[in-house]
């Protein structure tokens, strides 16, 4: 069930809070470890996965759209830079050495709160690497000292929907980004967290 959109007063006190995580209250660690997978910082060694990931119509679907190679390569470096300018980003998800998906954060200037995003290549899906390394990113960020965190989500990602209710996130309300309806996704504080704040 979707809830009712917060307070303007309650959307620009997260607002406010995400932005000063930006400026580096929040930081993330370079590379986490779950069971199966590592979820690595993307750097130069992943351009060959870009390119494939980002050119492939399943994935780009919901991540901007079908990119050309200098696209591929331009969504690679600003995945790269955003950690550079805010000390988080978007992790690429390993498994075996090998780049199977994307999970981690993104936060444009335009964005109230910061986002949890994941994508997966097609044959990796339904074995719930996402999930996985999902859940260790957004562990770890409570841990690190996020101050909210969501997943703004197309009404007709399903598939991506229910990994954020596996994660954790609940449906909260709808918003309207750079021109696009999405639901959001809010994901609770930790009650551990919460009594010790």
């Amino acid at each position: 069930m979707i809830q009712p959109i917060a307070s303007a007063r309650v959307q620009s006190v997260r607002s406010t809070l995400a932005r000063k995580a930006a400026e580096g209250s929040f930081v993330m660690p370079d590379c986490l470890k779950t069971a199966r997978l590592v979820l690595t910082r993307p750097g130069p060694q992943h351009q060959s996965m870009a390119l494939n990931y980002f050119t492939d119509p399943d994935i780009a679907q919901y991540l901007g759209g079908v990119r050309d190679k200098d696209g591929a390569w331009r969504t690679l470096a600003m995945l790269c830079g955003a950690w550079d300018l805010m000390g988080f980003g978007t992790y690429v998800i390993e498994y075996d050495g090998v780049g199977i998906g994307l999970v981690g954060f993104w936060f444009p200037d335009d964005w109230p709160e910061i986002e949890l995003g994941y994508s997966l290549r097609p044959e990796h899906r339904g074995q719930g690497y996402v999930t996985e390394a999902g859940r260790a990113v957004v562990d770890t960020a409570w841990r690190a000292g996020i101050p909210s965190l969501v997943s703004y989500i197309n009404p007709a990602n399903l598939p991506s929907q229910r990994v954020a209710k596996r994660i954790g996130a609940r449906p909260a309300q709808s918003v309207t980004l750079s021109g696009h309806f999405a639901l959001v996704f809010r994901y609770p504080r930790p009650s551990a967290l919460e009594n010790a704040a």
